[in-house]
């Protein structure tokens, strides 16, 4: 019996040492797959207890486990949407049929579907990007508008971002008057073009006029073709604290609401964002809303998985936000063909969100996260698990010859 339990153990350590030489060719094998995550084979004793002083041989177990939760490395590439995950999380896909999955593997291209007539960000395995619209909605794959003309956006919010005005600038010998259309001067004026809902442009002016010591004016009009300036109200007047070089009152500034644009109903607001008064050169960074009529040309993806149209005119619209998933415990999904996953009750259900927020790694645009394989790591277990099958190859023989020998002695 002791020598058909060390042939029965030889062959159980022929099945392990096997199982992980399998699971070594699939690592090397995948090494350039993008987002593969490696296979691991560990090992574990089988104890019989036979009792006395008889030695029971037992045999050994192999259980294979995979290293999901491993990121792999991060290389740049040329496509914008190629795309990789920096942290946790899992990008939402689905299959033609709409059977959902969860991938790391985010070499996505622009594909055609003629039946849908629509274009979809699919990756090698054929499964498709998923998200949300900007602005609300369900989630759903992600629809690009390529070769179409993005529809207009009236404007109605007008940012300064920052607006520096400098304490050098001397005050006026006596207060300046109000601002007259006819006569728009001011120490500083910057512009911003706005759209209406058909996508028409008017440029909208700020001037900065100087009233006194730590203390500004902010106007805002338009002016036609014909020369005619026209005020929009939203008149205010920003006082600093010349300790600090910051707004003193109101703190927070604004936001203001100017008045409909000659011929439009659309009203603007004004937000303002980072206002001082330091010794330094006048700064005006005047951003908004809303885009023309334009054709898309390209597209991009922020580090919030934001997905960008760039548009002929040079405004980017934003069209979608990636969905992103986590699991409690990433290492027991269920790897499936295509390098893509499915929970089990191991890996618990996923939890949705965006990337950046609530635990949820970054996204970061023209860039692949590599497989997590180490290619010297893996040659060497397969010099182990060689010998390892050698050896109980050798015990499994000299277990054969001496049941032969055990067997000639009837004879």
């Amino acid at each position: 019996m002791s020598i058909n339990g060390a042939l029965r153990t030889s062959v159980s350590g022929m099945n392990a040492q096997g199982n992980r030489l399998s699971a070594v060719s699939d690592n090397i094998a995948n090494q350039s797959t993008t987002g593969y995550k490696k296979a691991d084979v560990e090992f574990s004793t089988l104890v019989l207890d036979g009792g006395g002083t008889d030695y029971s041989s037992g045999s050994v177990m192999s259980q294979t486990r995979r290293n999901i939760s491993a990121q792999g490395a991060i290389v740049g590439t040329s496509s914008a949407t190629d795309i990789a995950i920096q942290g946790n999380g899992f990008f939402v896909v689905q299959d033609p049929n709409g059977g959902q999955a969860y991938t790391r593997a985010g070499a996505f291209v622009q594909r055609y579907d003629a039946n849908a007539q629509a274009t979809y960000l699919v990756n090698s395995a054929g499964y498709r990007l998923t998200g949300q619209p900007v602005g609300g909605g369900a989630v759903e794959t992600i629809n690009l508008p390529v070769g179409k003309i993005m529809e207009p956006k009236a404007t109605d919010t007008i940012s300064l971002e920052n607006l520096q005005l400098p304490v050098s600038q001397p005050k006026p010998a006596a207060a300046p008057a109000a601002f007259d259309p006819a006569n728009p001067t001011s120490d500083y004026k910057t512009s911003v073009t706005v759209f209406d809902a058909v996508g028409t442009p008017t440029v909208v002016d700020v001037y900065a006029t100087k009233m006194d010591d730590n203390q500004w004016r902010l106007d805002f009009a338009t002016t036609a073709a014909d020369g005619t300036t026209t005020q929009l109200g939203g008149t205010t007047t920003v006082t600093f604290d010349s300790d600090t070089g910051k707004v003193d009152t109101p703190n927070p500034l604004g936001p203001i609401t100017l008045d409909a644009l000659p011929g439009r109903t659309e009203q603007i607001d004004v937000k303002f964002g980072n206002v001082t008064e330091y010794d330094a050169k006048y700064l005006a960074d005047a951003q908004r809303n809303g885009n023309p009529a334009s054709p898309v040309t390209d597209f991009r993806v922020g580090s919030d998985g934001t997905i960008s149209a760039i548009l002929e005119s040079g405004d980017t619209v934003d069209i979608y936000r990636a969905q992103m998933a986590k699991f409690k415990s990433a290492d027991q999904l269920e790897t499936m063909t295509g390098n893509v996953f499915r929970p089990t009750k191991s890996s618990g259900e996923p939890q949705f969100g965006f990337a950046g927020e609530n635990g949820f790694g970054t996204t970061q645009s023209g860039a692949l996260e590599q497989s997590n394989v180490d290619l010297a790591t893996e040659l060497t277990f397969m010099i182990e698990s060689q010998r390892g099958y050698s050896a109980n190859s050798k015990s499994f023989q000299t277990g054969a010859e001496m049941l032969d020998v055990l067997i000639n002695l009837k004879r």
